[in-house]
């Protein structure tokens, strides 16, 4: 504090001081003063800029600063406070604490100016992907194979969902809510980058384009970046890291395609979750992801041979490497599944319609993985492992007659090689529908007795102690017993999103049809993992 004539004079009228006092002892009542209260801010500032009137000079007292003294300070007072502005602040926050402090001294007392607009406490607007939860909870596979509670026991219940070799998570609020955004910014890039024929409620909004640029520069993405060349030249891979300020660039220019090569790998993982923790075949194949490419080039080894016995002398007998490695091409074939939605469809937020179109395309994935593992055509589609040439046949004793004896299942256990059956990471299991388990589980135990020789736990799905895999596009004549892990299938890397409007059964349906592609390909590595009936009941 600077002690001005001012100030002195209103501590020797009003605070008791008397004239002539040390200047500790003018500060320490004007001080006390203000702590008080009984000196507001203004009348402080006002004193220390010396601009207070000295007060009237008593009779008996002599003048405690001569007029000259007084004028002449006045005109040579700098035109800047004299003030210390930090002490100032200081006395005014105490002042200020003390006036509000709660009846009680209990309470937080009310912050000062500094900190309230200090950089530390500074008032922000939350971002768009600060409103939603991030956090994940790990996937565990359930007791049952079917979402619906009903399928056979899970073999690995319990245990942490994985794929590929990497631990799977539940989509967090955050991951819903850019799944959702995805989609919104792949239909508006499908549609010429225009919200023309959009529903109102599928269009792109600031918040969602705030989601879209999050996950751009913050979450890993799977899929091709494409170049400026035109059929996919100059694309770049990305395998589940963030990507680069170029590639966000090259998405968010493009106006064409939008990019639908590349997708968060937030959106591709819960897609794919559902045939994970649910398919009946799907998650015990060995899948493999793949560069870009319509065909995988790969080979298959054969077994070399050892022969005994021969005699020292005797020329020893080669092994044929004719076939020893044969060629193994796998076509990469395109799936698409599709959502219709109502033109009226209504989603509140894009955590609403990520949760839908996860769990709408997720099941088509499981329907369509599953069919294909076991009767794919290997035309338009992967080759299903009970359509593969040259299995290891075993014939049934009734033929299509039936009806089906323990022996045809035991047939078809030891017809597959034991070499398939306990290899290093074999998941074995009988394939066929649910009239051929039903049939079997009803085998009795002899004429008269109503016992089932499997045993009366007709859910568990299991058979020999082996899980029995249903999918009911098996026909009845076929029941396999296969090592899963030798069906080898491909996965394109990436979805592709888009979105359909025309066509007469859409417009008088009022409806939109929103389509993902995934790609895969696939068959058996080799034909001797499998044996099979093609002549069990009809």
């Amino acid at each position: 504090m600077k002690l001005t004539p001012a100030m002195k004079a209103h501590a020797e009228k009003n605070l008791g001081v008397k004239v002539g006092s040390k200047d500790s002892v003018y500060k320490k009542s004007i001080s006390a003063a203000f702590m008080a209260g009984n000196i507001s801010p203004a009348e402080f500032v006002k004193m220390q800029e010396g601009d207070a009137a000295p007060p009237k000079k008593k009779a008996a007292e002599p003048a405690p600063v001569p007029a000259p003294k007084k004028k002449k300070a006045a005109a040579a007072a700098p035109a800047a406070p004299s003030f210390d502005k930090k002490e100032l602040a200081a006395l005014v926050g105490k002042m200020v604490r003390k006036a509000n402090k709660p009846a009680g001294g209990s309470g937080s007392a009310i912050p000062t100016p500094d900190e309230v607009f200090s950089k530390a406490s500074a008032v922000r607007v939350k971002s768009a992907a600060e409103q939603y939860s991030a956090s994940e909870t790990a996937a565990v596979f359930p007791g049952r194979m079917r979402k619906d509670g009903q399928g056979g026991m899970h073999p690995m219940a319990g245990q942490p969902a994985s794929f590929m070799g990497r631990q799977l998570n539940h989509a967090s609020e955050l991951g819903k809510a850019v799944t959702g955004a995805w989609l919104k910014w792949c239909i508006k890039s499908s549609n010429g980058n225009s919200d023309n024929g959009i529903p109102y409620n599928l269009r792109l909004t600031e918040h969602d384009t705030d989601l879209v640029k999050y996950a751009m520069q913050n979450m890993p993405f799977t899929g091709y970046v494409r170049g400026a060349g035109s059929g996919g030249e100059g694309a770049t891979k990305v395998s589940r890291k963030k990507l680069t300020e170029w590639q966000v660039k090259a998405l968010l220019d493009d106006t064409v395609s939008g990019g639908i090569e590349v997708t968060p790998s937030v959106f591709d993982d819960a897609i794919v979750m559902i045939p994970v923790l649910f398919g009946e075949l799907f998650p015990f194949v060995n899948v493999v992801n793949i560069p870009k490419g319509r065909r995988i080039k790969g080979a298959a080894m054969t077994n070399p041979t050892f022969t005994s016995g021969t005699a020292e002398g005797s020329p020893i007998q080669p092994f044929n490497t004719s076939s020893f490695v044969t060629a193994f091409d796998t076509t990469i074939h395109v799936a698409t599944g599709a959502m219709e939605t109502g033109l009226d469809f209504e989603e509140d937020s894009p955590v609403d319609l990520g949760s839908a179109v996860v769990e709408k395309y997720g099941d088509k994935a499981l329907e369509w993985l599953d069919r294909v593992i076991a009767v794919g055509n290997g035309y338009n589609e992967p080759l299903g492992i009970l359509n593969t040439t040259g299995l290891v046949a075993i014939a049934t004793d009734s033929g299509a007659a039936g009806p089906p004896t323990v022996s045809d299942y035991e047939g078809l256990y030891f017809g597959l090689s034991k070499q398939y059956r306990n290899e290093a990471g074999a998941m074995t299991a009988y394939i066929g529908n649910d009239t051929s388990y039903r049939r079997a589980m009803g085998i009795q135990v002899g004429a008269g007795d109503e016992r089932r020789v499997f045993g009366m736990e007709h859910d568990s799905y299991m058979m020999l102690k082996r899980p029995y895999k249903v999918q009911n596009d098996v026909p009845n004549n076929k029941i396999a017993f296969a090592n899963l892990k030798r069906y080898r299938m491909y996965r394109r890397l990436g979805l592709t999103v888009r979105v359909e409007t025309q066509g007469r059964t859409l417009a008088l349906s009022n409806t939109k049809l929103l389509v993902v592609r995934m790609r895969y390909g696939g068959q058996m590595e080799t034909a001797s993992a499998v044996a099979i009936n093609t002549d069990a009941q009809s």
